[in-house]
């Protein structure tokens, strides 16, 4: 399923490209991945140390995995699989159902206030109609503050017949997280300034406003979660920001070639990451039967 969403995800995609006439320079195509590249494993990290902080700390090359076979499922439709491989998987590792969902909705909701951070530049581009957007950090913040959150996930889970959690993120590190997440959406902004470099020229006094856009993107990608890998709803969040400063017609071309970059990135990811896992299990296999030897 997840081959099959993800080869129909890059067909989409490639037919956008395709139908635009662009000149590509090659340097600043592979100049936008490794940026891009820093902004996954730095995702994954956050991902980690929030269950970490919640008391539940699993091992970084399996947690690692999981985040990685996460990100490919997000391709098949509903993204109701991402949760279900995320829950059961960290079960596996000794996590309770309770901790993986409450940490997933850290996740989420850091994302978005972090990505409403990131977009703010863009604010005096876009005008009054996403003003909005500027009160969105606080409000997250705010939400997400100890005392709220404990008092709304104790009622959600006593609803569904299980225990309260024993722990929740203190104010200071859910603002730590925060600007964490906005930090790495900055970074694939970059990769989306480098991927705009490839195919035009840019004025140096609107690259903030490109950059700024990734974290928009995020935002539309998580309202339109039930497409896989939130496309459309992610590109249109995209082309909403970018053309603020750069023709309709190139924003378009540039958010499907940014989806066909980040969809490599991931899969680079999710396959360096597994190999790593899989040579750690072999290495402690190894040590404890010379040990037992």
């Amino acid at each position: 399923m997840v081959v099959g969403f993800l080869v129909l995800a890059v067909v989409s995609q490639w037919s956008k490209v395709a139908d635009a006439d662009l000149r590509f320079e090659p340097l600043w195509l592979l100049a936008a991945i490794p940026p891009l590249m820093l902004y996954q494993v730095l995702q994954a990290e956050i991902a980690l140390v929030v269950l970490r902080r919640l008391g539940y700390p699993i091992r970084p090359p399996r947690g690692r995995t999981i985040y990685g076979f996460a990100l490919l499922a997000r391709y098949v439709p509903t993204g109701a699989l991402v949760f279900a491989l995320r829950i059961g998987m960290n079960e596996r590792e000794g996590v309770p159902k309770k901790a993986s969902s409450v940490a997933l909705v850290y996740e989420i909701a850091l994302g978005l206030a972090g990505a409403s951070v990131a977009a703010i530049p863009l604010l005096p581009q876009v005008g009054a109609a996403l003003l909005i957007a500027a009160v969105l950090p606080v409000a997250g913040v705010a939400l997400l503050h100890p005392a709220p959150f404990a008092h709304v996930t104790s009622r959600l889970l006593r609803r569904a017949g299980r225990e309260p959690l024993d722990e929740v993120l203190p104010f200071g590190a859910v603002v730590m997280f925060v600007l964490a997440n906005a930090f790495t959406f900055w970074l694939a902004g970059v990769s989306l300034l480098c991927t705009l470099l490839a195919i035009t020229p840019v004025d140096a006094g609107d690259m903030v406003g490109v950059i700024a856009a990734f974290g928009l993107g995020f935002i539309t990608g998580i309202v339109g979660f039930a497409l896989p890998g939130g496309l459309g709803a992610r590109e249109l969040g995209l082309v909403t920001g970018l053309s603020a400063v750069i023709p309709a017609p190139i924003a378009l071309a540039v958010a499907a070639i940014a989806r066909l970059i980040q969809t490599g990135v991931e899969l680079i990811y999710a396959g360096v990451v597994t190999a790593h896992d899989r040579a750690a299990r072999r290495r402690t296999e190894k040590a404890a039967v010379t040990r037992s030897g």
